[in-house]
């Protein structure tokens, strides 16, 4: 007979760092709204509840929740628009340390992966004065991703988040 659970903290420091800031928001706000800010914020699902859940789904909105490259893309703007006045370089050291930053509390998803790697590398190669063909980031990004973790060819949240990708960036301008 089971009695109880109990959980050893990891030793993951942002993992730590995560469960601080979410109970420190859940102390100030209430329920659901704090669900959906931490969800949004940070791609935490888990304090959504079964009926917002399905209320979210049936509006076709659970993407809200889900970290993507889209919070990549607020936090490189405000990067840039705050330290971009100092110099060009300080707008891409830290728009560079706002991405490893979150992926590290998001955590190294799939999705999150190739998010970080596309603004990554942008970001890089926009310094530099360059740019990527759609299909060209797209391959590079499968290719890195793949080496460092070749199963994730299998893992289904990997195959969406790069069809999607391509589709945004390949087919939609089609």
């Amino acid at each position: 007979e089971l009695q109880n659970i109990y959980r050893t903290t990891t030793g993951d420091v942002f993992a730590r760092l995560k469960t601080w800031f979410a109970a420190l928001v859940r102390q100030n706000l209430s329920s659901p709204e704090v669900d959906l800010g931490l969800g949004y914020l940070m791609g935490e699902k888990s304090g959504l509840s079964d009926s917002f859940s399905e209320t979210l789904s049936a509006v076709g909105m659970t993407h809200v929740v889900v970290a993507s490259g889209a919070h990549l893309g607020i936090l490189i703007g405000f990067a840039k628009k705050l330290f971009g006045k100092i110099s060009k370089f300080a707008g891409l050291l830290f728009s560079i340390l706002f991405v490893v930053m979150f992926a590290l509390v998001v955590g190294f998803t799939p999705s999150m992966t190739r998010a970080a790697l596309v603004t990554g590398l942008s970001l890089l190669v926009g310094y530099l004065g360059r740019s990527f063909t759609p299909f060209r980031l797209l391959s590079l990004v499968a290719a890195l991703t793949l080496l460092f973790v070749p199963i994730n060819f299998f893992h289904l949240g990997w195959q969406l988040s790069f069809a999607s990708f391509a589709g945004i960036l390949i087919f939609a301008p089609l």
